[in-house]
């Protein structure tokens, strides 16, 4: 049985699914290698054959399985192509793994300067406005397979004083929140240290920055800094119990909702 299935609140076959894909990352299971029997598969995970098999019909609509009538299930071979849906939102790192391609940064850059008047109007700020900018290419197995340049600060400053409002950089936790009206907490790591499984490629210093790091969380106390008709909102996924997701200021599951039917009309108006 996979241990984190029992602390999820998901339907339980997208878990499976998740869990699924995890042994498939961990080369578990290798391409072209053939999947234990229905049976045996959804005992090792602990749900029932119903759940399994929806889990595997979705892994083969993504063309992560192929199922073989009368023979058995086997893991796709690796394909040249990334590709995923709108309704994936899988990032390129995400989509190689899947694939069995090893996914790397190259030639990252970040640096401000002025807003050239393209970039202007796509962010609808005025040229000359300060904006920063990161360029990084995405290498799957030594070839180039995406060039991403994205400009952010600037965009930010500029619709913060449109409505009225200011758009700043603190470096402590408990500053940012003092008098805020909304609060939506987001971690970042260094990414060539989390590659799963977590922390393999450094582990002590995978294992130092999270023990370093352990009471980065909004609880109740960090909240109430915050003004007192503050909302709280959360990316998801989260560990509950541990922040504030289920307390009266949370807006998380109407997020989480909003972004669904964001998704659906993205997909509605693209498929017409």
């Amino acid at each position: 049985m996979i241990p984190d299935l029992e602390r999820d609140y998901r339907p339980l076959y997208i878990r499976v699914q998740e869990a699924l894909i995890e042994l498939l990352d961990n080369q578990v299971y290798k391409p072209d290698d053939q999947l234990p029997s229905e049976p045996e598969l959804a005992q090792k995970l602990g749900v029932s054959r119903a759940t399994l098999r929806e889990a595997l019909r979705s892994l083969e609509e993504r063309g992560i399985i192929i199922r073989k009538h009368g023979i058995g299930t086997f893991v796709s071979s690796p394909v040249s192509l990334i590709e995923s849906g709108l309704e994936l939102l899988e990032n390129i790192d995400s989509l190689a793994r899947k694939r069995g391609f090893e996914c790397l940064t190259q030639d990252l850059v970040i640096e401000r300067e002025h807003a050239s008047a393209d970039i202007a109007a796509k962010l609808e700020i005025d040229e000359e406005d300060s904006v920063v900018v990161v360029r990084r290419t995405k290498v799957v197995d030594g070839e180039p397979m995406a060039y991403m340049d994205e400009e952010v600060l600037g965009a930010c400053q500029k619709n913060a004083q449109s409505y009225g409002g200011s758009f700043q950089i603190v470096n402590e936790f408990e500053e940012a929140l003092k008098g805020a009206q909304v609060v939506y907490p987001k971690s970042w790591t260094a990414v060539p240290l989390f590659k799963p499984p977590v922390g393999q490629d450094n582990p002590d210093k995978a294992k130092e920055i999270f023990e370093a790091n352990k009471d980065w969380i909004c609880d109740k106390e960090r909240l109430a800094l915050a003004d007192e008709g503050a909302i709280y909102l959360h990316c998801l996924p989260a560990d509950r119990g541990f922040e504030v997701i289920d307390g009266p200021q949370s807006v998380v599951f109407d997020e989480a909702e909003n972004r669904l039917h964001v998704q659906k009309a993205v997909m509605a108006l693209t498929m017409r």
